[in-house]
């Protein structure tokens, strides 16, 4: 059995509006003046008003086709039938709080939490090319041939290093979802379809069709310079920053061109005043994201790529007490 798609009326009703004066701005009123008679007519009742409402966007939302971004993406993956229960998607304040989250419960179907902004409906295209993926992880996740343990030990010697070892298996999984992605005839979103090399990590990756969990964990640990001699853990440590970065700008960049360049922000732990013994954590501090883009490892920063939105102020909050900045932006 397919899964269940439960929406948030509220984000039903916002989308409804959104793509309605949309489709107004682009020379058709007609159907949002056609919605309006519709909703004043509900007014005049004296009773029932707002289940009435509820309903007219549910059936607006669902004669429009927005539904079936939904239902037709689910329908790609027979996989999930039996194994998740239910889709709930709820509305999210903006693009950088959309988030997809499984819960998996033993002895029952999982559970997927898709969180997105109203505005994400207007760009159709785009929608359907983050469910894909998404259900492709969730697909991936519940694949007992997959063996994914949200449990499982990530081997690094400190929190910092289990931190690079889950950004840089969190790269390569999208990586090969990617690659699975393009081997269907699905666009994939602007910035993960290239596959420049990762220490020619990317290749192995994307020319096979099956991986485990395990296995991309233990890429994902692999860290080899240019001559394939092991890195010490100082270099390591320094380099691996630097090559997500490039990964997530280089690798992942569009066949067509790069629309707009993703900033992230880049540490040298060889510069950098805590990484020296000095007390200093003025980059956390003055990060918008703090705990998310930039966090401490025994008081020392650590710069989580995926997080960063490249703002350039942990850059300017070095430079007030470091020349040059240990940290740039790239």
């Amino acid at each position: 059995m397919m899964p269940e798609l439960h929406m948030d009326p509220e984000l039903m009703e916002e989308a409804v509006f959104l793509v309605l004066k949309d489709q107004e701005a682009s020379g058709n009123p007609a159907p949002l003046k056609d919605f309006h008679e519709k909703r004043d007519l509900i007014y005049e009742r004296k009773e029932g008003r707002e289940e009435a409402f509820t309903d007219l966007a549910a059936q607006t939302f669902r004669g429009m086709g927005l539904e079936e971004l939904f239902t037709g993406r689910l329908r790609e993956f027979p996989g999930l039938d039996g194994r998740l229960r239910r889709v709930s998607v709820r509305s999210s304040e903006s693009r950088k709080a959309e988030d997809c989250e499984l819960f998996v419960s033993k002895g029952s179907a999982a559970l997927l939490l898709v969180g997105l902004p109203p505005e994400r409906f207007l760009d159709r295209p785009g929608l359907m090319t983050f469910l894909r993926k998404e259900l492709m992880r969730a697909d991936d996740m519940l694949d007992p041939a997959f063996a994914y343990d949200r449990r499982r030990t990530i081997g690094g010697e400190s929190p910092m290093e289990d931190e690079l070892i889950r950004e840089r298996f969190r790269l390569l999984w999208d990586l090969w979802m990617a690659a699975r992605m393009k081997r269907r005839g699905w666009p994939t979103a602007p910035g993960e379809a290239g596959h420049r090399k990762l220490n020619g990590l990317s290749e192995v990756v994307t020319g096979r069709e099956h991986w485990t969990q395990e296995e991309l964990l233990a890429l994902a640990k692999t860290a080899r310079d240019k001559s394939g001699a092991g890195m010490d853990r100082r270099t390591f440590l320094r380099r691996a920053p630097q090559e997500l970065a490039a990964g997530v700008r280089g690798l992942f960049s569009d066949p067509a061109g790069p629309k707009t360049g993703q900033r992230l922000a880049v540490l040298d732990v060889a510069r950098c005043l805590a990484w020296s013994g000095v007390d200093c954590q003025l980059c956390h501090l003055r990060c918008p994201l703090r705990e998310k883009a930039i966090l401490l490892d025994s008081r020392r920063p650590v710069i989580v790529a995926s997080a960063c939105d490249g703002c350039g102020i942990c850059v300017k909050a070095c430079e007030a007490v470091n020349q040059p900045a240990a940290i740039r932006i790239i």
